[in-house]
This record gives structure tokens, sequence and C-alpha cells, in this order.
């Protein structure tokens, strides 16, 4: 008798409709498989599944916790309630959340925070090899060596998160103690808030001097008004003024000839002659018009002085009004440029957190399902690299089958059997 091995596709029981995938059998098959899969790597699987766990557990709990201070600046959109509607909302308050974060991360936000947190600093001592290192590199120019206060506000910097969020801007800090987390982020606060306060003093230091340079120009006018009314008579007696010294000294030619004919008369025909009381009376009329003479010269002099001090004083004030008017508009495009931050306040500090963050039962559960994954990948791993043995239910399905197999190979598969402790004892 001629044995022959058949091959049979699975078996396939149509209804009528769409032939199925996967028949009944062939279901109940591969959960048998599986099941047995399991009690043979059971041990294993929870084993290496635990481990894992714990030492995702004792790595979680190793490190220190850590604690995460946050605060928040809301944005003003504008100074007006009446104009704040919902048009301006999609775009304005982003721009101005994003403005300041910007200045938050600035460097003077930054240094102001380290003078306040440097007593924070834990104690470390530099290395001697990195600091020679450092020396070496410096002088042979490949690497500059930084400054201790340099890394440091670097280092603060970086860890600082400022975040923007529609209306708000969000400031937070990770730290390992909480008092220092809150630290920090309120000197971040204070810090803007400082700014803040700057600008609204840069704001009413422009509408003084705004006040000042309207009076300025206002006194201006008023100079050059004056000064107006004293170069016209002095203007129009530019000429009178040289006519006036040539006949000044005319008369007192006159004065001197009447003076030297005075004395000459009274010498000669006496003091009651006519001639001499008349020489008398003209000196007197001479030294009336000298005088009248002198006194409109230095009526004119005093007009010329006055008006070459009302023109250094308009010089002076026309110079201090180009200064304020200087002053005046960089205040203004200062203000211009920052209009968005003097429509900040700050909203809310930070209080100290009394919980640590919860990354570390995220990182627990991640290492348990990592610990799983790992154990059942192992275990795969593990059942392919071991000689596979059957199970009785699937010897004695063979040996029940209409197949008749090589009698060798049924020894063979008898052969790997593993019969229960209750089966060998009976």
């Amino acid at each position: 008798m001629t044995l022959s091995r058949r091959t049979e596709g699975p078996t396939v029981h149509s209804t009528g409709g769409d032939p199925c995938a996967f028949s009944r059998d062939q279901v109940r098959a591969t959960f048998q498989c599986f099941a047995w899969f399991l009690r043979r790597q059971r041990t294993f699987i929870v084993t290496t599944a635990l481990a894992v766990a714990a030492m995702s557990l004792f790595m979680t709990y190793l490190a220190a916790p850590v604690y995460t201070a946050q605060a928040a600046i809301v944005v003003e959109r504008t100074r007006n309630p009446i104009l704040r509607n919902e048009k301006e909302r999609p775009l304005t308050a982003i721009e101005q959340s994003n403005d300041l974060r910007d200045m938050l991360r600035s460097r003077p936000v930054i240094e102001a925070v380290v003078e306040e947190l440097r007593p924070h600093e834990p104690a470390r001592r530099q290395s001697k090899l990195r600091r020679f290192l450092e020396v070496s590199f410096d002088r042979l120019g490949i690497l500059a060596a930084m400054p201790l206060r340099e890394r440091f506000i670097r280092r603060w910097g970086k860890m600082i998160v400022v975040d923007a969020d529609d209306d708000y801007v969000r400031i937070s800090f990770t730290h390992e103690d909480p008092a220092v987390a809150t630290a920090v982020v309120n000197a971040v606060v204070d810090a803007h808030r400082s700014q803040y306060v700057k600008m609204l003093r840069a704001s009413q230091g422009l509408r003084l001097r705004r006040d000042l340079m309207d009076r300025a120009q206002l006194e201006l006018t008023s100079l050059r008004q004056i000064l107006a009314a004293h170069e016209a008579p002095a203007s129009a007696n530019a000429v009178g003024f040289a006519e006036a010294l040539s006949r000044l000294r005319v008369v007192r030619e006159l004065i001197w000839t009447i003076e030297t004919q005075t004395l000459a008369l009274r010498s000669n025909l006496g003091p009651a002659h006519p001639d001499t009381m008349a020489s008398e009376q003209t000196g007197k009329t001479l030294r009336a018009a000298f005088s009248a003479l002198e006194t409109e010269i230095r009526t004119l002099e005093q007009t010329a002085a006055r008006s070459e001090e009302m023109n250094l004083l308009i010089r002076a004030s026309r110079e201090t009004l180009d200064g304020t008017r200087e002053r005046v508009d960089r205040a203004l495009m200062l203000e211009q440029s920052d209009t968005r931050t003097l429509n900040l306040r700050v909203a809310e500090y930070a209080a100290m957190p009394a919980v640590p963050n919860a990354s570390r039962l995220f990182q627990l559960v991640i290492g348990i399902a990592a610990g799983l994954i790992f154990a059942f990948s192992a275990a795969i791993i593990r059942d392919r690299m071991k000689p596979q043995q059957l199970s009785v239910d699937v010897v004695e399905r063979i040996l029940r089958s209409p197949v008749r197999a090589v009698v060798g190979d049924v020894a063979k598969a008898a052969g790997q059997i593993g019969r229960p402790r209750s089966l060998k004892n009976n």
C-alpha cells in the first residue's frame, strides 16, 4: 500500500454569498496557538515586564522632582474700552503678545532677572581642565573664553519659557526648588513691570516736553516781536546816528570856539558887555544842543545794545527750542515704536507650585508600556528560537485526520509530545 501525501487548502463553507476569509476552525486554531504561546511564555513575560517597569519607576524617582511656576501678562488691545471689539482681536492681540514675548526674551530683562537670581545659583567648583582648555583655545584664537556671568545669563535665559497665547503671554520656569522657580517668574514679571513704569514715565515726560515746547514757542514769538520793535527805530536811525555823531563833533568844536571867544571878550570888553553876554548865551545854547545830541546818541546806543541782547536771547531760545523739539521727536518716536508695550499691564504673579510636574506620571506609564512591549517582543523572539513543541491536542487532531503522514514524521512528532504528569503516572 502506497502512502501518498496530499495537500489540501482551507475549507470554505459557502452560504450563497461572498466566501469567508477564515473558517471557524482556523480562527479557533489561531486563538489556541496564541493561548499556548502565552501559557509557554507567561513566566518570562511577567518577569520581564515587572523588571522593566521597576527599573523605569526607579529611574523616575531617582531624580529629584521638578516644579513649574507660571505667570501670565494680559495684553490690552487699546486704551479706549469703547474700541475693544472683536474685529481687532484676531490680529492685534497676537502681534502684541509676540512683541511682548520678544521683549521679555531681550537681554535687559534677562540681566535684571539674573541679578536677582544670582544668590540662588548653586556653588559649583570650576574644573581646572576646562579652564585650561578655555584659556588655551582663547590664546590660539579658536574659542573665546566666556565669563561666568555671561554663562549664567545664557543658562537662565534658555531655561525661561515665554509663550504668547492670544491675549496672554505666559511665562514658565521649571526647577527642582519651587521657591526658585517662583522667584524666577516673578522676577521676569517685575522686570517687565519696571519697563512698563519707565515707559509710562517717558510718556509723561513727553507730555511735559510738549508743554515746554509750546511755552518756548510763545516766548520766542514774543521775543521776535520785541526785537522787531527795537530793530525798526534802529534801522530807521542808522543814518541819523552817523549824522548825530558828526553834528556832535561840529557842536563840540563850536562850543570850544565860543568858549575861547567868550574868554577873549570877557578879558577885553568885560563881563557886562553885550557882546560878551551874547557869546555866553550862544555857548549855553550850544551846550544844551550838545547835551541833547549826547542823550540821543546814548539812546541809540542802548537801542543797538538791546537789539544785540535780543538777538542773543532769541538765538539761545531758538537753540533751546530746537533741543526740546529733538527730544520731543525722539520721545514721540519711542512712544510710537513701543505703543504696544504701553498698552500692557501685569495680570497675575506666579504662586508657589505645591505638587511636582505631571510628567513623572507620564514617564511611569511610558515605562510600564515599554516594559510590556519589550516583554512581548522578547517572548516572541525566545519562542521562535526554541524548538517548537506540539501539544497533545494538536497531535491527536493530526492522527484523526484522513491525511496520513510518513511513519517517520509521525514518530518524530510523537516524540516531541510533552505529556502531563498525571498521564505519565497512570
